[in-house]
């Protein structure tokens, strides 16, 4: 089955549209350079060499000229009171005050993140204590019992007296 858009140029040959674009580019090159220099050659004052009347004696769009660098950079060697759009200026400047305000945001969750895995890690650290001291509670009542049933299996005269009472401290 064929495709409805095979007659389209780019699915003939892309080669060709490639081509095609590249000479596009080239024309609209050689007529910025040639109306930038024919503007230079009149004595056009400096201020007068705009993005738009450069458009208008070439025959190239604006668009295109603000969108391509190298035929702005052309105007701009011309003209270097000359400045890009300044819409475009205002979104770069918005632009930036929202990447620093994600990087901000993103240090604050890093931050949280941390925090967070800090007091995770901290009540595994006392559960884990609090563990230990079990054990030991119960390995110490298991070294009672035992030294209990020795002491009641014990034959000297100590252990059939029972255990001693215990003095205090002289406090002097």
């Amino acid at each position: 089955m064929l495709s409805r858009r095979r007659d389209r140029p780019q699915n003939r040959d892309p080669a060709a549209l490639i081509r095609a674009r590249k000479e596009v580019a080239a024309r609209n090159l050689a007529a910025v350079r040639a109306t930038v220099q024919a503007m230079r050659r009149r004595d056009e004052p400096k201020a007068g060499i705009t993005p738009k009347a450069v458009a208008r004696e070439s025959g190239v769009s604006v668009k295109t000229i603000y969108r391509r660098d190298d035929l702005f950079a052309l105007i701009a060697r011309a003209n270097p009171a000359v400045r890009r759009r300044p819409s475009e200026a205002a979104h770069a400047a918005r632009l930036a005050a929202l990447e620093q305000e994600r990087d901000a945001a993103r240090e604050e969750a890093t931050y949280h993140q941390r925090a967070e895995r800090l007091v995770t890690i901290g009540d595994r650290g006392a559960q884990a204590q609090v563990a230990q001291y079990k054990a030991q509670v119960a390995r110490l009542k298991a070294e009672v019992e035992r030294l209990r049933s020795r002491l009641a299996d014990c034959t000297c005269d100590a252990a059939a007296a029972g255990p001693r009472p215990v003095e205090p401290a002289d406090q002097g």
